[in-house]
């Protein structure tokens, strides 16, 4: 029988739609915790959150999802943990951005711009 070697995931954190100057401060945050900030925008919203966080097997393939202008922050293979330590350092320096969550089995496959949808309805929900 063969072993299986399981692939370590990356640590990345999707930074989409964020203005310029301000992504760029977030990025130097979530940098500093060896998570690599990739910053995109709409242009991206249609691939599989898979292919974008660099999950094996995923391929470039584009997918019928919503086009959202929200920001948001996408995290994936970080831990609870270091995401509260991020966002309080954000916090810290005066930097907020409303839609946030992680990448799990489920959602990995969704088209970006979906996932993004899902955090927007889960905080309206939250706030009701």
């Amino acid at each position: 029988m063969k072993a299986r070697v399981l692939k370590k995931q990356p640590k990345i954190a999707l930074l989409y739609n964020i203005e310029t100057g301000k992504s760029a401060d977030i990025a130097r945050i979530i940098s500093s915790y060896d998570i690599n900030a990739l910053e995109t925008d709409s242009t991206v919203a249609a691939y599989k959150v898979g292919y974008l966080c660099r999950y094996e097997g995923y391929t470039d393939e584009l997918v019928n999802c919503p086009i959202p202008h929200d920001e948001a922050i996408v995290f994936s293979a970080c831990s609870g943990n270091e995401i509260n330590r991020i966002l309080g350092d954000m916090k810290a320096k005066g930097l907020s951005v409303e839609l946030k969550g992680m990448v799990t089995d489920t959602n990995k496959n969704w088209g970006l711009g979906k996932l993004i949808e899902e955090f927007k309805e889960e905080k309206e929900r939250l706030q009701k």
